[in-house]
């Protein structure tokens, strides 16, 4: 299934930019994910907070849904 729903998309963008944005500077904390075949795959807070937001707006309009993220898997 193709989702088209723009306006829901830009609200997903929003919430991703509202846990981003505050966190940009430049003594931002990194750390590394272990990954298979990788020695470096960087991550922030931001990353994460920013997907913990779109989890939570996806499964707010779509519960049955399955979700595949970056950083929490």
């Amino acid at each position: 299934m193709i989702f088209t729903d723009a306006a829901f998309l830009h609200r997903l963008a929003d919430l991703a930019d509202a846990e981003t944005m505050p966190r940009y500077r430049p003594d931002i904390a990194v750390d590394t994910k272990v990954k298979e075949g990788y020695s470096f795959d960087p991550v922030t807070e931001a990353d994460r907070e920013a997907e913990v937001a779109i989890r939570a707006e996806i499964g707010a309009h779509f519960p049955g849904h399955a979700i595949l993220g970056e950083d929490s898997g």
